[in-house]
């Protein structure tokens, strides 16, 4: 039975191979091509700009510039304070946007493959595979090279299942929650990970812990 999953697994990796390499050269192409501002997320790049220049991010979507912050503070504010001694504008802030976002995706990745290793107790062929397959999603490239919230979101929610996971009977568990609140400063769409951590630690019968958490 090892024999016939192992054999399964490597055959496997055939057509996966291939779809790396077309997400590879697509992210490659498309990294260089400020596709945004052909688009609404152009948005988040002018709302840098505006904390580069000190002004509010967050005001009536009726007066101007008529830019309307949708997500979490960090996502304007991180760039914008780091523009202000980069002092970039239109393309040049763009692309630092996808940069900063191309990078939490690379640590996100990281993190994932180490919790299934470790605390998910798979094979590091298995492992391998999951993540190629994580990494092939048609999905996650046209995303997470975009001025977007998405992978640093996913960067500190990963995080924050690692802190919880690594110390899980100790109060140092309660890291996770300045990570989750980070994801959350991101995107808003985190708060359904802390509903999640509470739930896993609620199932290992840990309740006290779990209402403790949120």
């Amino acid at each position: 039975m090892r024999v016939e999953l192992g054999f399964a697994l490597r055959l496997a990796w055939i057509p996966l191979a291939f779809l790396l390499g077309v997400r590879g050269l697509h992210a490659v192409r498309d990294f260089g091509q400020p596709t945004e501002l052909l688009h609404i997320s152009t948005v988040p790049a002018c709302l840098a700009q505006e904390v580069t220049r000190h002004r509010p991010v967050y005001r009536s979507f009726d007066a101007p510039p008529y830019y309307l912050a949708l997500y979490g503070p960090l996502l304007y504010y991180i760039p914008g304070w780091i523009n202000r001694s980069l002092e970039w504008g239109g393309t040049d802030l763009v692309m630092l946007g996808r940069g900063i976002s191309l990078g939490a995706l690379g640590v996100g990745v990281v993190v994932l493959a180490r919790l299934m290793r470790r605390w998910g107790h798979a094979s590091a062929s298995l492992t391998a595979l999951m993540t190629g397959m994580f990494l092939a999603s048609g999905v996650l490239w046209p995303i997470c090279l975009s001025f977007r919230p998405d992978a640093a979101e996913f960067m500190f929610v990963a995080l924050a299942g690692a802190a919880l996971l690594r110390w899980e009977r100790s109060a140092l568990r309660l890291l996770a929650i300045p990570l989750l609140l980070a994801a959350f400063l991101y995107k808003q769409s985190a708060v359904s990970a802390l509903a999640g951590f509470a739930a896993y630690l609620w199932l290992r019968g840990r309740r006290g812990a779990a209402v403790g958490f949120v």
